[in-house]
């Protein structure tokens, strides 16, 4: 655009400007005025704005962190993230910070997603995107076969899931985790072998059902022998210790913040729901309930209640960060 442009508009922005105080002031309203011609003059962007810093993409299944830093001019006691339909609470880091871990879900949407910050009041202070990446997760090649619940069986699905739901929807107020976010493996070794990835496509034939249906895997399976030595990834509160119907023996532990670790498939589990379990501490040992195809250790992390790929959290590259001021 020409100077010549830029300065009719400008010319043009201060006119409205004095025409809004004057009938302002007739009206006895002159800062209503002036605050409209501000947002006229500055092109809505006149409220004070955040320093957030966000990595430039995410792949689907993964998560990302945003670091927000306060100006000085603005101040809330915490603020609320808002990516692909969810609302997200930051946390305060030691260095007068505020954290937030945001999931993505398998499924979601590619491209660039916005993300908007908003003050514990709902004041809109920010706005950015980020890149989401398409993930090619396997397909399995064998169908899987399970048969078909009972009655009974459903009755006790549907029970055990609303307990589930008041375990995931409820977070602690307290953070176990280290702002790194990496965890241990919950197995001996550095990189111990992987049976079925994350987000794997598999095919299920239920009984009789000549239909085949078609489910995602929401863990990491790692085949060890039964009796195996299972420890928790991360300090963190058991909120589970028992028997699930389809995930046989299981241990649910909350990390703090809408973070959870899941250990399916136990034979034998040496934690109480109400324990605190520290990172390294043998909970449980791997075993073949539920159903499991063969002794195996299940391994899955929900944030915030959405199921992410555990890989994310034993190791990632550096991190794209950027900082931006103000809203977009």
């Amino acid at each position: 655009m020409s100077d010549l442009v830029l300065g009719i508009f400008g010319l043009l922005a201060i006119i409205v400007l004095i025409l809004l105080v004057i009938a302002s002031h007739k009206n006895n309203g002159a800062k209503l005025g002036v605050g409209l011609g501000l947002v006229l003059l500055f092109g809505g962007d006149a409220f004070a704005g955040v320093n957030l810093t966000l990595p430039g993409f995410v792949n689907q299944g993964g998560f990302f962190k945003i670091v927000i830093k306060e100006d000085g001019k603005v101040r809330s006691e915490f603020y609320a993230v808002d990516f692909a339909g969810g609302a997200y609470r930051t946390f305060l880091e030691e260095g007068g910070k505020h954290v937030v871990f945001v999931p993505v879900g398998v499924a979601e949407k590619i491209g660039r997603i916005e993300i908007a910050v908003r003050k514990e009041d709902g004041a809109l202070l920010a706005r950015e995107h980020i890149e989401v990446k398409l993930v090619d997760f396997p397909k399995s090649k064998k169908n899987f076969q399970r048969m078909p619940y009972t009655k009974a069986q459903l009755a006790r699905l549907k029970k055990e899931q609303e307990s589930l739901k008041n375990i995931y929807f409820t977070e602690f107020a307290l953070i176990f985790f280290g702002t790194d976010l990496i965890f241990r493996q919950p197995l001996d070794g550095e990189a111990p072998r992987i049976s079925s990835e994350f987000g794997a496509i598999r095919k299920v034939k239920v009984g009789k059902d000549p239909k085949i249906y078609t489910v995602r895997h929401y863990g990491i399976d790692y085949p060890v022998p039964e009796g195996t030595p299972v420890f928790a990834a991360e300090n963190g509160m058991v909120r589970f210790a028992g028997n699930l119907l389809g995930a046989g023996n299981t241990v649910i532990i909350d990390h703090g913040h809408g973070l959870f670790s899941v250990y399916e498939h136990l034979s034998n589990i040496t934690v109480f729901s109400g324990d605190f379990a520290r990172a390294g501490a043998v909970i449980a040992y791997s075993g073949k309930t539920g159903n499991a195809t063969g002794p195996n250790l299940h391994f899955g992390v929900k944030l915030h209640n959405v199921w992410v790929d555990p890989k994310y959290f034993f190791a990632r590259p550096a991190e794209l960060g950027r900082s931006t001021g103000g809203a977009r």
